[in-house]
């Protein structure tokens, strides 16, 4: 459970230290959604390959 991937660790350890107010909830609300749509898109590219 130490290794979630690339982005889990540092963007964890980024959100603790960010999450007080505006940083947090912009982490959450935009780059949250953001890697998750990049997933999709690596998924839809391939599977059309």
């Amino acid at each position: 459970m130490e290794h979630q991937g690339s982005l889990a660790s540092p963007l964890g350890t980024w959100v603790a230290l960010s999450n007080d107010g505006i940083i947090g909830t912009f982490i959450k609300d935009l780059l949250l959604p953001l890697a998750k749509l990049a997933g999709w898109a690596g998924d839809l590219a391939s599977l059309a390959k």
